[in-house]
């Protein structure tokens, strides 16, 4: 018999829950709206699925990018927990250099500067140095520590937290208010580091003060002309002795001097004064006038220090006097050469002076008087002025260096009404040569003078003068060319045939000096181009310097460097050679272009050029050839 059976137990209160539903079975509209859901882009439209293919992997380049990411990080967290969580960690900033000036620079006094340093890492330093730059104004005498060498100091180590200081004592010089600039370098190597690192400190203050007190005083206001005196004071306003101190004078070029208190040359603008104590004090006079032609505020200023070894000054205090000056009725300009103030001549030139006077005033100035002064120096042994070539077509009346014309002469200085103006053209040549070498500074200044007798009714016998026209004298250079078949021993230095024939090759060798005894000359270039049809045929030879051929010019080129005083001849050759055509036959042939010989003056400072017409066939310095120039057939 079958076992029946055995239905589980239900309570008689509990729920019982209906099977779920079977699923649903999908139909083909259901898929189409997944497949939308999933893959439709933003207009709603399919793309085609028959054509989409499968993106290729980058498992592998996406690991990769993680592991770098990863080691970065790892490497950077290093560095990190190595600077920042390490108790002895350095930063790279604690290491700090300072420069002070603890009291106000005094120009003239001493200073002491404090050059200070401290180590603020958590770590020592395995080395350190400290290297200062101080400024023009400041001369270290002593240092403590002492420097190794120079303004270099070597600390060695120097633990975590410790500190030091250098002390420097020098003297200051500089006017008040220039600013001096101190810089120190601190250079170290951290415990357990290989690289160098550097702090800078530095200070940029001003001077303060000075021991050399100056001052200009001098009219407020003058007429040109009239007389004026300006006076220059100081004092020692220091603790110790001033010795080897000076005053530079600036002055005003339309200022005439006179004189110069303490005695001294009136073109000397460098005064040297005594030794002066402390608390003492002097002045220093300069006297003159205005040129008549001056008008407006003119500045005399000063500069006071002492001398340094190399004669520079070193300056301790500067001042400033200024004046208002107020043009005269009578003005007088001496322009000669084109140049009023400084220029430069050279030996064997002409002085072409035009002298111009104008009545400014409002009235009538009578009994007129005009000079023309020529000043030259060197005076000792003869003068380079050839008075003897003085010309003057107004006839004025020689005495000395002095030509003045009178209403004897000029018939209008009788009486210059208010507008009456009048010119007076002179000239005069100068030396070929200097006549004496004892003193080397050749030069001549030329002012015109006037006195007037009369201003309207009232007698005054007024002086005024014109600004002076200073110009110096180059060196007396002589260059000369020439060009030879024959040299001064009858020696052919030349080949082929003389006359020159066509078709036929002739060689001319040019030859050249320059001769030099006053300054010493600097750049010496001398240049010779040669035309077309003339070749250089080398052979270029010189007592100094170096002879070149410039192909792209066509020129012979001789240069150097510098002649000094002992030199007193330079001289050099070189060949050229011409071949004759026949357009050539009966003439006589250029064998250079004009001759240029250019060199500067060390001591005047001028640029000298010499020129000389260009050397032909016809030799004419050549004694056994001279005149066979033109070329035959």
């Amino acid at each position: 018999m079958a076992k029946k059976e055995k239905k589980p137990m239900v309570p008689v209160d509990a729920v019982v829950e209906p099977p779920p539903p079977p699923a649903p079975v999908s139909t083909e509209a259901d898929l189409e709206y997944d497949l939308r859901q999933i893959y439709a882009g933003d207009d709603g439209n399919m793309p085609d699925l028959h054509t989409l293919e499968k993106a290729r992997s980058n498992r592998l380049r996406t690991a990769l990018i993680a592991l770098v990411f990863f080691f970065g990080l790892l490497a950077a967290t290093a560095w990190a927990g190595f600077f920042v969580f390490q108790p002895g960690a350095f930063r790279g900033e604690g290491v700090k250099v300072s420069v002070a000036a603890p009291a106000p620079l005094v120009a003239g006094g001493m200073a002491t500067l404090k050059i200070r340093y401290v180590n603020g890492e958590r770590v020592a330093l395995g080395s350190f140095e400290i290297a200062a730059t101080f400024p023009e104004g400041f001369h270290m005498i002593s240092a403590t520590p002492p420097p190794i060498e120079g303004t270099r100091w070597i600390i060695g180590s120097l633990g975590s937290g410790q500190s030091g200081e250098i002390e420097v004592t020098g003297t200051v010089d500089g006017a008040v208010g220039t600013p001096l600039a101190f810089s120190a370098y601190g250079t170290y190597i951290p415990a357990n580091f290989n690289s160098e690192f550097q702090s800078v400190g530095s200070l940029t203050t001003g001077v303060a003060d000075s021991v050399l007190k100056l001052s200009v005083s001098g009219p407020d206001r003058t007429p040109a002309g009239e007389a004026v005196t300006y006076l220059v004071r100081y004092e020692n306003a220091g603790d110790v002795t001033l010795s080897g101190a000076a005053v530079e004078l600036t002055l005003p070029p339309d200022l005439l001097i006179e004189s110069v208190t303490p005695a001294q040359r009136v073109e000397d603008r460098r005064v040297p004064l005594p030794d002066i104590l402390p608390g003492a004090s002097g002045e220093i006079a300069v006297r003159g006038s205005y040129a008549s032609e001056a008008s407006g505020q003119r500045i005399v200023s000063a500069t006071a220090g002492v001398l340094a070894p190399d004669q520079r000054l070193a300056v301790y205090a500067r001042a400033e006097g200024r004046t208002d000056v107020v043009g005269g009725d009578l003005v007088l300009t001496a322009v000669t050469n084109g140049v009023s103030g400084t220029g430069r001549v050279n030996f064997g030139d002409t002085l072409r002076t035009t002298l111009t006077y104008e009545n400014r005033g409002s009235v009538d100035l009578s009994g007129v008087d005009i000079t023309l002064v020529y000043e030259a120096r060197p005076t000792a042994g003869g003068s380079f002025l050839n008075f003897e070539t003085l010309s003057d077509e107004s006839a004025g009346v020689r005495e000395g260096g002095r030509v003045t014309w009178t209403k004897t002469q000029i018939a209008r200085l009788a009486k210059l009404a208010p507008g009456d103006e009048g010119t007076i053209d002179v000239s005069i040549n100068l030396a070929d040569a200097p006549f004496s070498l004892s003193d080397r500074a050749y030069a001549v200044d030329v002012s015109a003078e006037a006195r007037v007798a009369k201003v309207g009714d009232l007698p005054v016998g007024r002086a005024v003068k014109s600004a002076k026209t200073t110009l110096s004298l180059n060196s007396d250079l002589r260059f000369g060319a020439a060009t030879r078949y024959f040299n001064d021993d009858d020696l052919a230095v030349g080949t082929g045939p003389v006359p020159p024939r066509v078709g036929a090759t002739t060689t001319y060798r040019v030859f050249w000096t320059a001769d030099n005894t006053l300054h010493e000359l600097t750049g010496l270039t001398l240049r010779v181009p040669l035309p077309p049809g003339v070749a250089y045929a080398e052979r270029g030879q010189a007592s100094a310097g170096e002879i070149r051929f410039d192909t792209a010019s066509s020129t012979v080129v001789w240069t150097l460097n510098r002649m000094p005083e002992s030199v007193t001849r330079l001289d050099g050759a070189f060949d050229v050679r011409i071949v004759p055509t026949a357009a050539d036959a009966g003439k006589i042939l250029s064998l250079t272009g004009p001759l240029s010989f250019e060199a500067t003056d060390t001591a005047a400072g001028g640029i000298i050029v010499r020129t000389i017409e260009p050397l032909d066939t016809n030799l004419e310095t050549d004694p056994q050839v001279s005149g066979k120039g033109n070329v035959i057939e």
